[in-house]
């Protein structure tokens, strides 16, 4: 049987062609998946490696309890450190808040961070950055600035940079180099400067180092060392060079690695599309091989020898499919780092890494998804009885009642369950999600079990089609039900779960503006900025005075125990901060009285209407729950108070942030100019607009969606392939049937046009039952979301779910082009004479 495998393998070469790209491209995304995160992976420790390459030992600050204070290594460690026997040279690095003003005197941050200044260590060994133009600074009054800042600031070398110390006076410096921190740009997400240490001592006091770095002396160990220096420094952590590139790239990967799982399941999702390509091949392939199969039980092919002739062919195919599938898999990895590279996601470049175990991984998904998909057409082709092969092929099947009826049991038990799933998952909120999924994926199997049915329900209204390539291409997509739905359902997946994340960003777009423009009604926000965070008093005044602005309210935070509480100006409630209630009443929010976040309310066990007791600066005071609210954002505040009674318990206190309402009727640049006024002599404040959050929401949103949709791409282009396959096989299949047409009277135009609108109604008809579940779960998925927040409406992005369908058809028609093409070609006495 083996050379009988190989001869039909030769034979039909061409019509196993396509069902090989379909396993090429899933083990490619696949294979390129565990690549890219292999690549990834190994740039992020070889760049921390090479930072800390002449690094043998480290001593680490003890980490702050608090979080909200850097952690620092006493100034008295470095000497002790120094003294140790085998340190051949120590240094402490320094790490502080400096803050870099722009062309027009503003602080440049992001977010509400400030600048970062640190050191360029004196031993060049220790130098974690790389400089990519210029020189290094010479004096106090040099500095280094990170070319990302450069570039989007519009400084050069030789620019003069203004910068600003823990009592806001201006010092002068000149940028004589930029450099590239890499990874470790995490450190900062504002500017960072790079200044000798005499130079950042001469800005910003130091009170400590962020780390003490100790290179090796010859012949001395990193574990030797780092026990010495252990044993000068007890009480500190006290880690060897490898250990130290270990943690800081393992504090970066930590989040990579969540971000590189997700990627697999839409390598996932691409082997499955894949599978179903396969599996209506090898079905097709034994349906028109009957003869040939019935044959070779004629002559003494046992049953078990066609199936393992099946199962063997399927295996060449896995196998030889999947190798090129792997080496596909390189091209991927490098486009993915090139798409993520073109979205700013900040992962580093390095050599392609295509390890062993990813190789047999590919291998392995390829060749078992191959064989699995045979399985059933090949236990189809050893029904096949030896008298057939005397008679005339089958015109194909034709389901039973009784199949008929099993089918639909079959979809009503899983789409119930499904349903049921889903319906039990979205109360839970979001921790209801993975229910909501396993409902999907549940109901999804229904649509498989009665897609057959769902063929001849849905193209019923298209059998009266004027003209006569319509009429037949409609005849040739209902010919073989099975066939055709499992040919839609893999064009059906991509499509879906392309609706389902468009439906939920859309809604998480809608719900985050709605939530802006109903419950944080302010025009704009103003913070401080680096080591000095508060807003002046005076601001929020000289705001009130200006006749463009109607309401400028202050916030002021503490701590409650473990609570964060917050409190503001009673001219803001109702205008300026309108939290959304679940709840209660704020009414200004009287003395004596608290509202509180929800998860807050929970954890304490209180409810609107009853009191609560908090742990205050002067001691424990009992507060009447005035309301209960689901939404915060001024500073994860967890409990309001009254403006009394939070200068009560914190004392006037500085304020945290200030929240400005226009006066109505003045435009928005009239008001801008008027806030801009104000803080013209503030540069460590910084001012957001509702309207710029508004336009980062939708821009994230936007990435988002793109991302999604060139991931999800490869499910088309595989469910494509699929239509091309199958139209090409059912092609095949219909030579004679073709001829004869042609013989009646049928033009090759009008072939071509019967070929390609059976193609378009299977992309279309894919298309369809895609965003119909695909829109089904999407609101699902929204309400889960939106229900821990009190719900609200499911956006449907119907001009893009419209998109989603053309789109399938368009597929539809593309992959018809070659078939029809070949079709419309063959010889009309060839076509009547084959069979």
């Amino acid at each position: 049987m083996l050379r009988t495998t190989l001869a039909r393998l030769r034979v039909h070469r061409a019509r196993l062609l396509l069902s090989a790209v379909a396993i090429v491209l899933g083990v490619a995304f696949v294979a390129g998946t565990f690549t890219f995160t292999a690549t990834t992976k190994a740039a992020f420790f070889d760049r921390f490696a090479a930072q800390s390459r002449h690094v043998d030992t480290a001593v680490e600050p003890v980490v702050a309890r608090s979080g909200k204070e850097r952690p620092m290594v006493p100034v008295s460690v470095l000497g002790k450190v120094a003294a140790v026997p085998g340190a051949a040279s120590v240094e402490g690095r320094i790490v502080v808040s400096v803050p870099l003003l722009d062309h027009a005197g503003r602080v440049v941050a992001n977010g509400e961070t400030a600048g970062t200044a640190i050191d360029v260590p004196a031993d060049p060994r220790f130098q974690d950055f790389t400089l990519t133009r210029g020189r290094l600074p010479r004096s106090p009054a040099e500095t280094l600035l990170d070319a990302t800042t450069a570039t989007e600031q519009h400084f050069a070398v030789g620019d003069t940079l203004t910068v600003l110390d823990s009592r806001n006076a201006r010092h002068a410096l000149r940028l004589v180099g930029l450099l590239d921190l890499g990874v470790n740009k995490g450190l900062a997400d504002g500017s960072v400067l790079a200044l000798s240490a005499d130079g950042v001592r001469s800005i910003a006091p130091v009170g400590g180092y962020q780390r003490i770095d100790v290179a090796a002396a010859p012949g001395v160990s990193q574990s030797a060392l780092t026990a010495r220096v252990r044993a000068a420094a007890p009480g500190l952590p006290v880690v060897t060079g490898g250990q130290l590139a270990h943690d800081l790239a393992d504090s970066v990967l930590h989040h990579v690695d969540l971000f590189l799982q997700g990627l697999l399941i839409f390598g996932l999702v691409a082997l499955v599309v894949a599978s179903l390509v396969i599996y209506n091949t090898f079905k097709i392939l034994i349906a028109q091989r009957t003869r040939e199969l019935a044959l070779l039980r004629c002559v003494g092919a046992t049953r078990r020898q066609v199936f393992g002739g099946v199962v063997l062919e399927a295996l060449i195919i896995g196998l030889v499919a999947s190798a090129a599938g792997i080496v596909a898999g390189i091209g991927v990895a490098a486009g993915m780092r090139g798409l993520f590279d073109l979205l700013g996601a900040g992962i580093p470049s390095g050599t392609l890494v295509v390890t062993g175990s990813n190789v047999l991984i590919g291998l392995a998904a390829g060749t078992v998804i191959t064989v699995g998909s045979a399985l059933l057409p090949a236990a189809l082709a050893t029904r096949v009885a030896p008298v057939t092969a005397l008679g005339a092929l089958p015109e194909g099947p034709v389901g039973s009642v009784r199949l008929r009826v099993a089918r639909l049991v079959a979809a009503l038990l899983l789409g119930g369950a499904g349903i049921a799933l889903t319906a039990k998952g979205i109360p839970e909120g979001k921790n209801g999600l993975v229910t909501v999924v396993a409902g999907g994926c549940v109901f999804f199997l229904g649509v498989l079990a009665v897609g057959p049915l769902l063929v001849g329900a849905l193209t019923r209204p298209f059998t009266r089609l004027p003209g006569v390539p319509l009429r037949l291409a409609v005849t040739g997509a209902r010919r073989n039900p099975g066939r055709t739905a499992t040919t839609m359902v893999a064009l059906t997946i991509g499509v879906g779960l392309m609706t389902l994340f468009s439906v939920v960003l859309g809604t998480a777009g809608d719900f985050g503006s709605r939530q802006l423009t109903e419950h944080y009604p302010f025009d704009y926000l103003i913070q401080g900025l680096g080591s000095s965070a508060a807003v002046p008093p005076e601001v929020a005044l000289r705001l009130r005075a200006d006749p463009r602005i109607g309401t400028a309210a202050e916030v002021r935070t503490g701590t409650a125990g473990h609570l964060q509480v917050a409190s503001v100006d009673p001219t803001g409630y109702g205008t300026a901060y309108k939290p959304q209630l679940s709840a209660g009443s704020l009414d200004g929010l009287p003395a004596g009285s608290v509202a509180l976040y929800k998860p807050a309310a929970a954890r304490l066990g209180a409810h609107a209407g009853g009191t609560v007791s908090l742990s205050l600066p002067h001691g424990k005071a009992t507060f009447r729950v005035a309301a209960i609210y689901t939404s915060n954002v001024l500073n994860g505040e967890e409990a309001l108070l009254s403006w009394a009674d939070y200068a009560r318990a914190f004392g006037p206190g500085p304020d945290y942030s200030v929240l400005v309402l226009a006066r109505p009727g003045v435009s928005p640049a009239a008001s801008r100019a008027a806030v801009d006024l104000v803080l013209a002599d503030q540069p460590l404040l910084k001012v957001s607009s509702i309207a710029g959050y508004r336009a980062q929401l939708n821009s994230a949103i936007d990435q988002v969606t793109a991302l999604l949709g060139a991931l999800l791409a490869t499910s088309i282009v595989i469910a494509l392939f699929g239509i091309a396959n199958t139209l090409s096989l059912s092609v095949i299949e219909r030579t004679r049937e073709s001829a004869l047409l042609r013989a009646l009277g049928l033009t090759r135009r009008q072939l071509r046009r019967t070929l390609t609108a059976e193609a378009l109604l299977i992309g279309l008809l894919g298309g369809v039952l895609g965003v119909a579940v695909g829109a089904g779960f999407g609101w699902a998925v929204s309400q889960a979301f939106l229900h821990d927040s009190g719900g609200g409406p499911v956006v449907f992005p119907v001009l893009r779910i419209c998109g989603y369908v053309a789109l399938a058809g368009l597929a539809g028609v593309v992959a018809a082009l070659v078939p029809a093409r070949r079709a419309a070609r063959a010889s009309i006495i060839e076509g009547l004479g084959s069979g």
